[in-house]
């Protein structure tokens, strides 16, 4: 997804840019991104390489928990000046690699965490185990330790 720059040069001062766009699928391999559907972009590149871009789309996840699919909708703006996009620019090209640029910022956008339904009855104890929190269940084991350090406090 290259942009031509070369017409902000010669006879335009904005290029404008909507539509929908895909990114290369090998992209997401070091990601937890399975996919990203209806990526949406808004924006105009000026003659002062001036970007400006409203981004949105959808990108599927799995659950924290179960590891199923979870849709995740996702929008951003990408407001940046020729400084902050240099790494972007091909000059010996005269264009700017808007995938490279997209993915960069999409990237920001994932979830450290994310679960299908949080109310959701969660499985608390099985064959042999069982979640327990130890702040609220006091361990019997631990009444004589308690003891000592009391006394060690009086």
């Amino acid at each position: 997804m290259n942009i031509d720059i070369s017409k902000l040069k010669l006879n335009q001062t904005r290029i404008d840019l909507s539509g929908n766009y895909e990114l290369d699928k090998d992209l997401f391999k070091e990601t937890e991104i399975k996919e990203i559907n209806d990526l949406k972009v808004d924006g105009y590149i000026t003659d002062e390489y001036h970007i400006y871009l409203e981004v949105k789309g959808i990108m599927v996840l799995p659950d924290s928990r179960t590891l199923e699919n979870i849709e995740h909708k996702f929008s951003f703006i990408v407001d940046e000046n020729q400084d902050e996009i240099q790494e972007f620019l091909k000059n010996y090209e005269n264009s700017l690699d808007l995938q490279a640029l997209l993915w960069e910022n999409i990237v920001l956008e994932i979830p450290i965490r994310i679960v299908k339904n949080d109310n959701e009855d969660f499985k608390l104890s099985g064959d042999g185990w069982e979640l327990t929190d130890h702040k609220k269940k006091d361990d019997d084991r631990m009444a004589p330790l308690k003891e000592l350090l009391q006394k060690g406090k009086e």
